[in-house]
């Protein structure tokens, strides 16, 4: 594929795929903050309760055959109904059990409803399963544009089943219901907007090439599931569901933006690199302008996060999340690094290397379990610095892993990145002696909001202003962009 015709359908990949989780997840944004003021708590923490283990087996259901699919540059009818019906076998066998265990589950927290809770909620991972491959397929065309629509319409219909219950009173079942009614119409969408249908038809060659990519690609991704939900999992063992309650939220709050970029860079970008994969110079190219772009985007977007996190909390949920914004702020200044890791482990993934990147996560889980039984003896808030320590550590791990794969040393990339921490720093100084002194929430929240984005602006203009020309080109489609 030409340079310019991989430039402009990854710039039209880039701008569906933002519009995709944007669109969708400002819904559910929207939707959580109107269920915070509505339910309690403990609503939120049971449900946290059960995040690893409805993350864990959808780690185990999809088993890398997602990626796989999408690596594969030539895949036929057979490949995809192929990791269709193993998809959809490994989810069923993940669901019975998880109702099984169900019981198990609930006497470790303490808490008897979390039995028909796991049962109905884990009917998810089942629709999950019946839509992957169109998923993957969609991806790899990047054909954002579909599952945008389906997203969003999966987005409002859940949202509104959520409040609507929410407000009747169905406490923690308000969010069970939003959650599966989400996964059920985009899986129902999906499939009526897509030509793919499965034959009956199963290759063992497909199944030997789904194995070989997957097998590292799936120990590496559980690990991190388990280590990743494991702070929910230890702190409604030994603390208050409510305190559960408070991190989930502070959780959802710092991993919206970031998460975001981190799917669209996944959903975007791996695909694109895949199809470049044999060229080198060009790959590196990419990932350096890439690279320089994300760092420019999350690094700023997570630090007016911390330097607001309390009226933002306390203006969108209320008084009684009040605490949520004391964890909000240091967390955000934790995921702020996940989606530069990211791109840095998607070169792993392009290039094959599953090995490397599964020996690049066990050392980083090493080092993130032993900060956190360091840090779990002194509270919650110990627990969220343990977390910035822990993603600084993963973003060396995986810049040297990563980096390896594309001729790019450590210290290039801390120098292509400096910048952006300049901007940041200048933006949360004067972020704070701006509103330092304002007691008004909401007159805090705007006034820093505009102080900031005025900064960000001038700055990127004076020293950045090639990245903004690819920001604009790729989501406006304006300027030259960088793209070769």
């Amino acid at each position: 594929m030409e340079g310019q015709q991989l430039r402009k359908q990854t710039a039209r990949g880039a701008r569906w795929s933002v519009a995709e989780r944007f669109s969708g997840q400002s819904v559910t944004f929207v939707v959580i903050i109107f269920m915070s003021r509505l339910l309690s708590q403990e609503d939120f923490g049971l449900v946290g309760m059960l995040v690893i283990f409805m993350d864990v087996a959808q780690a185990l259901a999809d088993g890398g055959v997602s990626q796989a699919l999408i690596r594969k540059n030539d895949r036929t009818a057979s490949d995809c109904s192929t990791a269709f019906f193993v998809n959809v076998a490994i989810s069923g066998i993940m669901y019975v059990l998880l109702f099984f265990t169900a019981p198990v589950i609930a006497r470790f927290y303490g808490h008897t409803e979390l039995v028909i809770l796991t049962r109905i909620l884990s009917l998810c991972i089942l629709c999950n399963a019946l839509m992957m491959v169109q998923q993957a397929v969609m991806t790899a065309s990047m054909d954002f544009r579909t599952q945008a629509k389906a997203t969003m319409i999966s987005a409002v219909i859940g949202g509104i089943v959520g409040i609507a219950a929410a407000y009747l009173g169905a406490g923690v079942w308000a969010i069970v219901a939003c959650q599966l009614v989400r996964s059920m119409t985009n899986c129902i969408s999906l499939w009526m907007m897509s030509s793919w249908r499965p034959s009956f038809t199963f290759s063992m060659a497909s199944l030997r090439y789904f194995g070989r990519f997957g097998v590292n690609l799936t120990v590496a991704g559980v690990m991190h599931t388990i280590y990743k939900d494991l702070y929910p999992l230890i702190i409604g063992k030994f603390f208050q569901a409510a305190s559960l309650g408070l991190y989930t939220r502070a959780t959802q709050f710092s991993e919206f933006p970031s998460n975001n970029l981190n799917a669209v860079l996944q959903r975007v970008l791996y695909p694109a690199m895949c199809m470049v994969r044999e060229e080198d110079e060009r790959l590196r190219c990419i990932f350096l302008r890439f690279l320089r772009m994300v760092a420019f985007i999350v690094l700023p977007v997570m630090t007016v996060i911390c330097s607001l996190s309390d009226p933002i909390v306390v203006c969108l949920v209320g008084e009684k999340w009040a605490y949520a914004g004391r964890l909000l702020a240091i967390l955000s200044l934790s995921v702020m690094w996940i989606p530069i890791d990211t791109l840095n482990l998607s070169l792993l993934q392009v290039k094959g290397r599953t090995d490397s990147y599964l020996r690049c996560e066990i050392i980083k889980k090493i080092w993130g379990v032993a900060v956190l039984v360091v840090t779990l003896p002194f509270g919650l808030e110990a627990l969220c610095w343990g977390q910035v320590i822990r993603t600084v550590f993963d973003l060396a791990v995986g810049m040297y892993y990563g980096g390896r794969m594309a001729g790019v040393s450590v210290s290039r990339q801390i120098m292509e990145i400096v910048p952006a921490i300049l901007v940041s720093a200048v933006m949360a100084v004067s972020t704070y002696f701006c509103i330092g002194f304002i007691n008004n929430g909401w007159v805090r929240l705007g006034i820093g909001a505009g102080v900031s984005a005025v900064i960000f602006i001038v700055m990127i203009r004076l020293i950045a202003p090639d990245i903004l020309s690819e920001i604009k080109y790729l989501l406006f489609k304006r300027n030259n962009g960088l793209m070769a």
